[in-house]
């Protein structure tokens, strides 16, 4: 009878132990929980065609759903850069019912473009929000293509040879694939213990002139390893893609090397 009781009072304790984690447990809600709204990037690109028109589309996303659509309002911080009559947009934007999802359509225009971008800095307001602006880059670009500069490419280089013999060797053939007007090439020529590392370069085809997009590794570097742009920009040839050509500054452990290269179709 007593081990019965005892057995009984040690199920009891064990029921109650498991009742009390279980009201510990945090289970978010999505319909009635906290509703946070922001861009669902801080970052975007506004490709404009030369004498023509370009768009992009931006998500903004919502913690939780409502039964009703939501209105986000839009507005141009004053730290934009861009030409006001480049771009267009609804300072409206609508998350349906039941939804958690909504999206900002901007147009633009080639209107005063440049193919140095400008920034269009977007702002949310009407809900719970949370989260930065976010920050788009308007340019001028040159329809190219999808075939023009692919292909196998020989690079060779000039001025600092340090620069390339342990990053990108002169004389390597590289297999350049496309997507959209960037051109994008791997290297595996990377010395010391980062030997054999797989590390993706772009190079951005921009009315005529090849821009280096800010690229980071890991290898080979004392801090981070940082590629940007040259101080002059590579040019190729819309007529001829046997040859590009494109300049890259090295950051390394405080100091920077800057290179020019060239590729040679093969």
């Amino acid at each position: 009878m007593k081990k019965n009781i005892y057995k009984l009072f040690i199920l009891c304790i064990l029921s109650l132990s498991f009742t009390g984690c279980d009201e510990d447990l945090i289970v978010f809600d999505v319909d009635n929980g906290q509703t946070l709204v922001a861009f669902a990037s801080a970052s975007a690109d506004l490709p404009i065609e030369i004498n023509s028109t370009g768009s992009v589309s931006i998500p903004i996303n919502s913690t939780t759903r409502s039964s009703s659509d939501r209105t986000i309002m839009i507005s141009v911080d004053p730290s934009s850069t861009a030409n006001p009559n480049a771009y267009s947009f609804n300072s409206q934007v609508v998350i349906p019912a039941n939804e958690f999802t909504g999206t900002l359509v901007i147009n633009g225009v080639d209107d005063m473009v440049e193919t140095t971008p400008e920034s269009l800095v977007l702002s949310l307001s009407g809900g719970d929000i949370n989260g930065s602006n976010i920050n788009i880059s308007v340019f001028q670009v040159c329809p190219v293509p999808e075939t023009f500069g692919v292909g196998n490419y020989m690079l060779t280089s000039t001025g600092n040879l340090l620069f390339g013999t342990d990053v990108l060797q002169p004389g390597s053939v590289f297999n350049v694939t496309a997507s959209g007007l960037t051109r994008q090439f791997s290297s595996q020529d990377f010395a010391g213990f980062c030997a054999g590392t797989l590390n993706t370069f772009s190079l951005n085809l921009v009315c005529n002139e090849v821009l280096v997009p800010d690229t980071e590794t890991t290898c080979n570097c004392a801090d981070n390893n940082l590629f940007t742009n040259g101080s002059v920009n590579g040019t190729y040839d819309p007529n001829d893609d046997s040859v590009l050509t494109f300049s890259m500054i090295r950051n390394c452990g405080g100091s920077s090397v800057e290179n020019t290269f060239t590729f040679t179709r093969q």
